[in-house]
């Protein structure tokens, strides 16, 4: 996995889960009351409440090609939405890369555009929800800053490091859940090493895409357990990243 560790690579993370389950019996009753009330009670309830408190959600989406975002209100309904492009690198066959800060600039104008299109609605967001693409590695030195473009998902220069993933850790199909390729991110953190040594030797994170932005909004380092997986340095039993 490299000089930084499990915990390191993508920052340390703990997915949790519920456990158990409820009988709905008498006590549970009465410290739940909308058991009681039937379907259509617990609607109309649902109903005023959005009513009395609006709120809205905001998604972004840190695409290939673009920046997407949405603003939609409690029952999904679209309230405004904006896509700004970003640029991609591809010198010659085979390397694809994008510049982190280019998915922040574009995220900014998104922002600012939804804000100035629907004022009332930005002003009661509620909570943020992040996709992105995957498998493209952000490698940020101790200032959180990029060292390098990030290597997207189709960018062909890890091949040979593949076979070299298969050489050096043999139950790595088993342990990650698939075989070494090119677009995953271990692949490409070890091209890094073998052709950048350099800036392999400033790596203090390494995040994805919509961490990235994520790094940006909140000032954390986070990733969760879908863009984990693409990076094929987790250990998909265990759900943590592999030593």
């Amino acid at each position: 996995q490299g000089h930084s560790g499990g915990h390191r690579l993508l920052g340390e993370h703990r997915f949790a889960g519920t456990a158990g389950k409820q009988t709905h019996s008498g006590g549970d009753r009465r410290r739940y009351p909308a058991l009681l009330r039937r379907p259509d009670q617990v609607e109309a309830a649902a109903r005023s409440k959005r009513v009395a408190s609006p709120s809205m959600f905001l998604g972004l989406d840190i695409g290939t090609t673009a920046v997407k975002t949405i603003i939609v209100d409690d029952d999904q309904r679209i309230v405004a939405e904006v896509a700004i492009e970003h640029p991609t690198s591809r010198p010659r066959p085979g390397i694809s890369e994008q510049m982190p800060e280019d998915w922040v600039a574009a995220a900014e104008q998104c922002l600012a555009r939804l804000h100035a299109s629907a004022p009332g609605a930005y002003s009661t967001i509620a909570a943020i929800g992040l996709s992105g693409q995957m498998h493209s590695p952000v490698l940020l030195g101790r200032d959180h800053k990029p060292l390098r473009p990030a290597m997207l998902w189709n960018d062909g220069r890890g091949a040979d490091e593949c076979a070299l993933l298969s050489r050096a850790v043999g139950d790595i199909a088993r342990v990650t859940g698939v075989v070494p390729m090119a677009g995953f991110s271990a692949a490409k953190i070890l091209w890094v090493r073998n052709h950048e040594p350099d800036i392999f030797g400033k790596i203090a994170h390494v995040v994805l895409p919509k961490d990235y932005v994520r790094l940006w909004l909140t000032g954390e380092i986070a990733s969760e357990i879908s863009d984990a997986a693409g990076t094929q340095l987790l250990d998909q039993a265990e759900r943590r990243f592999a030593p």
